[in-house]
């Protein structure tokens, strides 16, 4: 006998509604219970800065950047972040942990971390976020190898940067430039700046820094010379050190002009580059592409489109200069 007979016509149509709905029910709750149990995304960061002045600016741009993305901490990722504090020779140890951590992907501050991170492996994706990294691949299109991210042209602002100079010290005709020879794009930046001096005929004097402890020396050097204006160029070694150097700057009665505003919040007098919060939001971007399957080899590297100018008029008060309304009225943000 079957079991429509036993159950009768009506209880027959209900049974097989019921198991159909069982089959539903397990057929929907079955990928879910598999999402809440898979494994969490693991990535790996090493910032420049020390922990808590990363926490201060930056940290909360990546998180947001990631929950945007679908991505919560402890539940479908886990963020392991390491901070080098400006000492740039611990790039590859960090790397190495991050590895051991069993990291999917490395994201990189910088140069000299992803420089770091590329000699640990040539295979784990790496991701960087700073200034000259167009140096590490084969083509901004084609990256090729493992490493892929975000790059900024600052070989392009520095004449931009002398030129809010030469604004805001009319008929100056002495400026200098704090320089990092080991950075990535530290031959660009310098014929760009010689460039923009030829034709603002106007000199400008180099000075190399090759080690934080070189920054005071520098800005004393400077102010002996009589140069009254200092463009700051990209540097990894200058934005871990920021806070150093725009003590340096304010102590000798100098005007710095950088690529980041981050200097500007803290003292420094104009800054005009890219947006670090749009560099670290386009980090988190790639990360999750790869995430999802491509490979760094074929991420085309991302170079910002927004740029900003910051005036820090308290700075300019203490320095007892009078920013131009030349300056002030194409500014993107004025700081009292």
């Amino acid at each position: 006998m079957s079991l429509c007979s036993i159950m009768g016509p009506n209880m027959a149509k209900n049974g097989r509604r019921t198991i159909l709905t069982a089959l539903l029910s397990a057929w929907l709750l079955g990928p879910v219970q598999a999402q809440d149990g898979a494994k969490p995304r693991r990535v790996g960061w090493i910032a420049i800065p020390s922990e808590e002045l990363f926490r201060r600016q930056g940290a909360d741009v990546v998180r947001a950047a990631f929950a945007e993305l679908g991505y919560q901490e402890g539940k479908n990722l886990i963020l392991d972040m390491r901070f080098a504090a400006g000492r740039f020779e611990r790039g590859p140890e960090l790397a190495k942990e991050l590895l051991e951590s069993a990291a999917e992907v490395l994201v990189t501050a910088g140069f000299h971390l992803s420089v770091a991170a590329l000699q640990v492996t040539k295979t784990v994706p790496v991701v960087g976020a700073g200034c000259g990294l167009e140096q590490l691949v084969e083509s901004l299109a084609r990256p090729g190898g493992n490493f892929t991210g975000m790059t900024c042209p600052a070989w392009e602002l520095g004449g931009k940067q002398l030129q809010l100079l030469s604004e805001l010290l009319p008929g100056e005709r002495q400026l200098a430039a704090l320089v990092d020879p080991k950075s990535g794009n530290a031959r660009e930046v310098i014929g760009d700046l010689k460039r923009a001096a030829a034709d603002g005929k106007f000199a400008v004097h180099l000075f190399a820094v090759h080690r934080p402890e070189e920054i005071e020396a520098a800005f004393g050097e400077i102010a002996r010379l009589g140069a009254r204006g200092v463009v700051v160029a990209p540097s990894s070694v200058f934005w871990a050190h920021r806070q150093r150097v725009i003590a340096a700057a304010l102590a000798h009665r100098v005007p710095i002009v950088t690529i980041h505003r981050e200097f500007t919040n803290l003292g420094g007098l104009l800054s005009y580059g890219h947006s670090y919060r749009d560099v670290l939001r386009g980090a988190v971007g790639t990360v999750d592409k790869i995430l999802q399957g491509a490979k760094p080899a074929d991420l085309p590297m991302q170079r910002p489109i927004k740029f900003e100018l910051i005036v820090n008029l308290k700075t300019a008060r203490e320095l007892g200069l009078t920013i131009p309304p030349s300056i002030l009225l194409r500014a993107d943000e004025v700081i009292e």
